[in-house]
């Protein structure tokens, strides 16, 4: 096996290919990248048994065949390397030798015999959509799932095609986020739960140009592939929660405010918060809110106001977590959202109200749990 190619090239696909890669293996050759040689192009494949990328690579090709080079290594020699063009060729005895403008590097791996085969998608079901509109789905959501080994369930993204449309869905319980696509459909509705790891290397992956995408799903494993590029990933085994049911539909407080100065009004007061519960409360009346917080233990505290628009019959007490609340005001897109509320221990809502860098095919509903509010005047 022997090939040519540039060195900038082959860092770019093998720092994408090695997203994959993990730091504590249960097989010692997964620390490894194979190279499949061929006559016209090169497949590079790494793998952690329950995610794999396949990536083709254009080179020279001198002659074909496999062998596996240790992942980090490798890209640790090709980052130390200016743009130039590079000679690998094998050696024999799992070796492979680097041939550069400033001399060799010789690299042992493992016999390419013990990488492992990548699982193929039998039976399953495939739609192509565009990268940009899964990828909100998948970034809209990804953030609220949970990291409980014991409810594997939420521990990745829930995700269903219908003729109606697609939904996205993570929750850990204390919060839950929807999301809603219109023109993402298929011809029957079928579901799976994807994991946290796949669903975060697919941000790097697909984080350039818009381009078209097809994922193809079974019970245990969805092929997503987009280019040259495969990525394989075992789904979650398990049956997710009946979301419908905790989304509370008679809300009849409404507060409707500026995403960006509660925001930046939250993560100012949420400073001199109690530490462990990072509380902070909303009082909300006369057309007003007043954002505060309160730590006892060092004699910490904060007030803020700030002007809104608010429907109810009297004003409400609630509090929240200030670090759900960051994330979820941080996820939202429009300026302009509105909290429904119907009491001070039942779940909140968060709307987008105005259409600001909102798809009209795409709609998001966030839903957090509040805590105790604190008794402090």
């Amino acid at each position: 096996m022997e090939f040519n190619v540039s060195s900038s090239l082959l860092l770019k696909k093998l720092q994408a290919v090695g997203s994959v890669v993990s730091s504590n293996p249960t097989l010692p050759v997964l620390e490894n990248f194979l190279f499949d040689v061929q006559n016209d192009k090169i497949t590079i494949f790494a793998s952690d048994l329950e995610n794999s990328i396949i990536m083709d690579i254009e080179a020279e090709i001198i002659s074909t065949g496999k062998c596996t080079i240790p992942a980090k290594l490798l890209q640790d020699v090709l980052k130390s390397f200016t743009d130039q063009p590079l000679t690998i060729k094998e050696r024999g005895d799992s070796a492979v030798e680097i041939i550069s403008l400033h001399g060799t590097h010789n690299l042992t791996g493992y016999d390419a015999t013990d990488f492992p085969k990548i699982p193929a998608v039998k039976n399953g079901t495939t739609i192509k959509v565009q990268s940009a509109d899964f990828m909100n789905g998948v970034l809209s959501t990804i953030f609220c799932a949970g990291d409980d080994d014991m409810r594997p369930a939420m521990s990745g993204v829930f995700i269903e095609f219908s003729p109606e449309g697609s939904v996205f869905v993570a929750t850990d319980s204390h919060r839950l986020v929807k999301y809603n696509r219109k023109d993402i459909v298929a011809d029957t509705k079928n579901s799976f739960i994807l994991p946290r790891k796949p669903a975060t290397i697919l941000k790097n992956l697909l984080s350039g140009e818009n381009q078209e995408v097809e994922i193809s799903f079974n019970a245990k494993t969805a092929s997503i592939q987009f280019g040259t590029t495969i990525l394989f990933a075992r789904l979650i085994d398990a049956k997710f929660p009946n979301y419908e049911a905790v989304i509370p539909q008679n809300n009849p407080y409404k507060l409707t405010i500026d995403r960006q100065g509660l925001l930046s009004s939250v993560k100012r007061v949420a400073l001199l918060s109690n530490k462990l519960t990072h509380q902070v409360r909303l009082d909300i009346k006369d057309n007003k809110v007043e954002v505060s917080s309160q730590d006892l233990d060092y004699g910490n505290s904060a007030v803020e106001h700030l002007p809104c628009a608010f429907e109810g019959i009297e004003g409400l007490q609630i509090a929240f977590n200030a670090k759900y609340l960051q994330e979820m005001l941080s996820n939202l897109k429009a300026s302009t959202i509105s909290i429904e509320m119907s009491a001070p221990n039942r779940a909140a809502i968060l709307v987008e109200l105005d259409e600001a860098g909102v798809s009209s095919n795409e709609n998001l509903i966030m839903l957090v749990m509040p805590i105790m509010v604190p008794t402090y005047a």
